[in-house]
């Protein structure tokens, strides 16, 4: 089911952005004043290069207006993922409407909080563009009353466990994906010259980071450092994607969605197969 779920998200996001790239094609990459008279494909184009002139400067790469729309597009729905998954969190150890919104909210800026500080941005974006912290406090509260309004009638529901735990695994695999590749076009945007291993490091922390300081917040052992390839799949991804754009000169747009279909496939197989990494089991008298 899980599995299943997940090759589903995989498979919808790949086909809107290729549906995108292709219309893209189609209009022959023209700018608004080349394209003029070329049809709906220009005029479509035209609308993308409008859409994000109210976007924070951290999203522009080289002026491309279109790549501005597709990062943006990524960070918002990376965003509210992780503050779903960090307000579920909150929920289940019984926390109230406020501890619920600063997990959410902490699950969905902490890895991009600690990030910038990785990559010497000072102060942390999120601190000089609340976007997105307005954008993750809003939908841990939607999430706790929602949540709320449903504990009530679970006694008629009776997957409503296993839905709770489906919707958390999914929320907090989608901002894992997402997350782990808008780190790497942050770190590109600040540092073009990065190397490969800052590239995946700062990639991987991004991704991680707000699950880490909500698992640690709500005294949990983290969750990457126990269960279904968690932190792994992150890393998988960051490195295809670095692969794909430094060694196989794919444009970074394509290989942020490769590197993010990459960790959505790795996790979803992990839980559905149940792969977890080696551990030892220690008796009572300490041997293995």
């Amino acid at each position: 089911m899980i599995a299943r779920m997940m090759l589903l998200i995989s498979f919808m996001s790949g086909h809107c952005f290729l549906h995108f790239r292709m219309r893209e094609w189609l209009s022959g990459g023209a700018s608004p004043s080349q394209g003029e008279g070329r049809g709906f494909e220009s005029r479509l184009a035209l609308i993308f290069t409008k859409l994000p002139d109210g976007l924070p400067e951290s999203f522009f790469i080289k002026g491309k207006k279109n790549m501005d729309v597709f990062i943006w597009i990524l960070d918002v729905v990376g965003t509210i993922a992780f503050s779903i998954s960090g307000a579920m969190v909150g929920i289940r150890k019984k926390m109230d409407l406020f501890g619920v919104c600063v997990l959410g909210v902490v699950t969905a800026t902490g890895g991009g909080m600690t990030r910038d500080i990785v990559l010497g941005i000072n102060p942390p974006r999120m601190f000089t563009n609340s976007t997105d912290v307005l954008i993750a406090a809003v939908t841990a509260i939607f999430t706790f009353i929602v949540i709320h309004y449903a504990n009530r009638k679970k006694q008629t529901h009776v997957g409503f466990r296993e839905m709770y735990s489906l919707v958390l695994f999914v929320m907090d695999t989608l901002g894992l994906a997402i997350f782990t590749v808008i780190g790497i076009e942050v770190a590109l945007a600040t540092r073009p010259d990065a190397g490969n291993f800052l590239l995946v490091f700062v990639g991987t922390i991004t991704g991680v980071g707000g699950g880490l300081l909500r698992d640690m917040m709500s005294e949990s052992i983290p969750y990457i450092f126990q269960k279904h390839i968690y932190a792994t799949a992150c890393i998988v991804g960051a490195v295809i994607c670095v692969i794909f754009y430094r060694k196989l000169n794919i444009s970074l747009n394509i290989s942020m969605i490769v590197g993010a279909i990459a960790v959505l496939v790795i996790r979803a197989l992990a839980a559905q197969l149940r792969w977890n990494l080696p551990t030892i089991h220690l008796d009572e008298e300490g041997k293995s």
